[in-house]
């Protein structure tokens, strides 16, 4: 004879009737009932199984009790109670020997989580005078209110970021270095952790702007915001994750967090992508702790990942950490640098406390369309040249759409538009502000802004370069070959519009990563197609290009000599 397998049933419920069943529920409880005295050894419910530690507010989370009728079947009540005192019917019906799960999403019969505390689940047979099934069950409410990003044991690899705008204002912002994440009560709100309704408050999500801090009106927000970060590539980052101490009550009014819990220790992983970072030690509300988070990639990019917080908890005395039910998840955003930022000499100021959000940005925008794999300097300055210059690989226009600064291109004839060449700073936050200052800009704002955008990525010994003629015959100018100025439409043996005769510069200025062995142009392109002083050309790029030789910047941008003159690396005004 074949034998018939029952699968046990799984129930999820709140504190309300069963389809089909009497309208039993919290309208019917008996709030004064009390707990009845378990004198006997016996009982007609084993209770096999119930959670010990939950937070229902937690995503996913669920309070599982599981039961079975000693013999035969039975009708089952399962309820809550606190004090003595009947809070709740989670549930009731027939139950055999091949047992039932049920879920309870921790809510009463009016849709409301219930405060945190200690309570008793029961399990009765109302037609039986033994003992009830009973076990303790500990609601408490646990969330992450700051996360700070921190050095790895290695040291100096984490930096703040900065913003350059205030809403439509020029200020500096560098992140709080004391929490890049903060999500906590606000003037009105009754407690860290919930809203005033007693629902979760929700993660903050990242700040997606890339020039302007969060504001909350004409201010800087203070209570809640979710910023980048950036990190050394490969860098194991550290975290330090502060605990909410408080939720809203059932009623409306602060309580506590309900932990910690005497006999009981609770502690936080994290996560992320289905893989365990670390562990803490026990925990306890309103306190912190320092955890390992994801290791940076081996590469310059950006990296979006939820942080996913799992709660743990243990009897004292036992060795085996048990999961709470649910977890909590807060985005984050990492951008990585190939080194330390640099800034210049003697320079302060919060534009200078790490890179710039917009400049990480415009990288990772550049590295996507151009598939590139910024693994080294020479890999981050190609992919800065090729991006800044754009019309190439699903980059259409160079960098906030600008032009050189030529007549033919509708320009007033080569003005500094961004760059002070007397205090040596460039107008950084004007530029990518939409070009604010011009729709055009020369030689010398192109390296003002590469070599401020390379430097505080962490490109290590940049160098401004100007050049002039080294020609004795021709003293005062630089004969251009076939050029394409950032922003043209294609290659031209007449950049001013004057003729052939007056194809020249007085000066020009580039950068250089080597003291100008090779340099980096994000003005000109040179013509690589073996007749480097007829049109139509061919594009050739000035990522780390050598300076000497036959395909040398030299050789291939002009008619007579150059001389360089490397000067130190510009500031930011």
């Amino acid at each position: 004879m074949r034998r018939r397998h029952v699968i046990p049933l799984v129930i999820f419920l709140s504190c309300l009737p069963l389809v089909g069943s009497r309208e039993w529920g919290c309208a019917d409880c008996r709030a004064g009932e009390s707990v009845r005295d378990t004198e006997k050894s016996s009982s007609p419910i084993v209770l096999e199984h119930a959670t010990r530690v939950a937070d229902p507010k937690l995503a996913g989370s669920a309070v599982t009790i599981r039961f079975r009728a000693c013999s035969g079947r039975r009708f089952a009540v399962v309820e809550l109670l606190r004090e003595r005192s009947l809070v709740c019917t989670v549930w009731r019906g027939q139950v055999d020997r091949c047992g039932t799960t049920v879920r309870w999403n921790g809510k009463d019969g009016s849709g409301k989580y219930v405060d945190t505390g200690e309570y008793t689940i029961r399990i009765r047979d109302p037609k039986s005078c033994l003992p009830d099934a009973k076990s303790r069950l500990n609601i408490v409410r646990l969330g992450i209110t700051e996360i700070a990003a921190l050095e790895s044991d290695d040291g100096d690899d984490e930096w703040q970021m900065v913003y350059f705008m205030k809403g439509s204002e020029y200020e500096y912002f560098a992140t709080p270095a004391i929490h890049e994440y903060l999500n906590r009560k606000t003037a009105g709100d009754v407690s860290d952790l919930d809203l005033n309704n007693g629902k979760p408050r929700p993660s903050v999500g990242v700040h997606a702007a890339t020039d302007s801090a969060v504001l909350n009106g004409a201010n800087y927000e203070a209570d809640a915001y979710n910023y980048p970060v950036s990190y050394l590539i490969g860098a194991q980052s550290r975290l330090d994750v502060s605990f909410g101490e408080s939720g809203t009550s059932c009623a409306g009014s602060e309580m506590p967090a309900g932990y910690p819990i005497p006999g009981v220790e609770i502690r936080v992983q994290l996560r992320a992508g289905g893989t365990t970072l670390s562990s803490s030690a026990p925990i306890a509300a309103g306190g912190h702790t320092t955890l390992y988070g994801p290791r940076m990639p081996a590469e310059v990019t950006r990296m979006d990942y939820d942080l996913q917080c799992q709660w743990q908890y243990r009897v004292a005395g036992n060795r085996t950490w048990c999961s709470i039910s649910g977890s909590t998840k807060i985005p984050r955003r990492v951008y990585t640098l190939i080194g330390a930022p640099q800034a210049k000499e003697g320079a302060s100021g919060a534009q200078y406390a790490g890179p710039w959000v917009e400049v990480a940005e415009y990288w990772h925008q550049w590295q996507t369309k151009l598939g590139a794999s910024l693994v080294d300097e020479v890999a981050c300055v190609k992919n800065h040249v090729r991006g800044f210059f754009g019309q190439n690989a699903g980059i259409p226009t160079a960098i906030e759409g600008l032009i050189y600064d030529a007549k033919p291109l509708g320009g007033t004839g080569g003005r500094d538009h961004y760059y002070n060449v007397t205090t040596r700073n460039m107008d950084l936050a004007a530029l990518l502000n939409k070009g604010d200052n011009s729709q055009f800009f020369n030689c010398s704002d192109n390296m003002g802004a590469t070599a401020t955008m390379l430097s505080m990525m962490g490109v290590r010994n940049v160098r401004a370069v100007k050049m002039v003629s080294a020609d004795p015959d021709i003293a005062t100018v630089i004969r251009l070959n076939a050029v394409r100025a950032i922003g043209a439409p294609g290659y031209t043996t007449d950049l001013w519009g004057r003729g052939r005769s007056r194809h020249s510069f007085r000066f020009h200025r580039v950068v250089t990563i080597d003291d100008g062995t090779h340099l980096i142009d994000t003005c000109l392109q040179v013509d690589e197609d073996g007749v480097p002083h007829s049109t139509p050309g061919i594009p050739g790029w000035n990522h780390g290009r050598p300076f000497s030789g036959s395909t040398g910047y030299d050789n291939l941008s002009s008619s007579n000599l150059i001389k360089l003159g490397v000067h130190a690396l510009p500031g930011i005004q």
